[in-house]
């Protein structure tokens, strides 16, 4: 199908290299049984969190540009987070935080699950 005009340059950028692809399009290959989970999570270890915040900041704003009402969904998600009382960082970028269970469920279902099993994934599931 043809991309939404604004989200055509994400295709130049991705084809150029000015704009890293992401999991599951880094290979040609078939489309990987848990969605690109596993390759996520390694492209995020080895790029580290700067690389992890500028990415997201700019697929916001391409986002935006496409869809408002679904930037400003992504956006409530990330606002749901807590910074933790034995957080030590002084940043956003730094720091532990928490989402309430209640919240979490939302999340499951507004995500696509291997979206969502990306974000359970990546997180420490504490009592509450």
């Amino acid at each position: 199908g043809n991309a939404p005009l604004a989200l055509s340059s994400a295709v130049f950028d991705c084809a150029f290299g000015r704009f890293k692809r992401l999991p599951p399009d880094l290979k040609a290959e078939p489309m990987p049984a848990d969605g690109g989970v596993a390759q996520l999570k390694k492209l995020r270890a080895s790029e580290g969190d700067v690389w992890a915040r500028s990415t997201l900041l700019e697929l916001l704003a391409r986002v935006r540009r496409a869809d408002p009402q679904k930037e400003s969904s992504y956006r409530w998600m990330l606002a749901q987070r807590q910074r933790d009382a034995a957080s030590t960082g002084t940043t956003m970028d730094a720091g532990i935080f928490s989402i309430g269970s209640d919240t979490l469920e939302t999340f499951r279902s507004m995500l696509l699950p291997c979206c969502y099993t990306f974000l359970h994934d990546s997180s420490t599931v504490l009592p509450d």
